[in-house]
């Protein structure tokens, strides 16, 4: 029996060198780093909540449009909400 690659995890591994509980880590984060929680402040958190709900908003607009055009526009507007929200998340883990 195989165990986890992931060090310090002694689980047998499942998918691709990895226990189940890393492998679905992995494959809805896309890494093994966790997140890490931040205290943001109530103005900032509800700055967060309402890019989020733009950005939604802006993910179901592209999934929905036809045409090329469309689809570019929409996509950039989602990667312009996304970088603002990371720097958002980046400047308040920083303190």
């Amino acid at each position: 029996m195989k165990i986890c690659s992931k060090p310090a995890c002694t689980k047998a591994s499942d998918a691709r060198g990895l226990c189940k509980t890393h492998y679905n880590h992995h494959w809805r984060n896309g890494d093994f780093h966790p997140r890490p929680k931040i205290k943001l402040s109530p103005a900032k958190f509800e700055q967060l909540r309402a890019l989020k709900g733009q950005l939604k908003r802006a993910q179901d607009l592209y999934d929905v449009c036809v045409g090329l055009k469309s689809r570019m526009v929409w996509a950039e507007e989602i990667n312009d909400v996304k970088r603002f929200i990371k720097e958002i998340e980046d400047a308040e883990s920083v303190r």
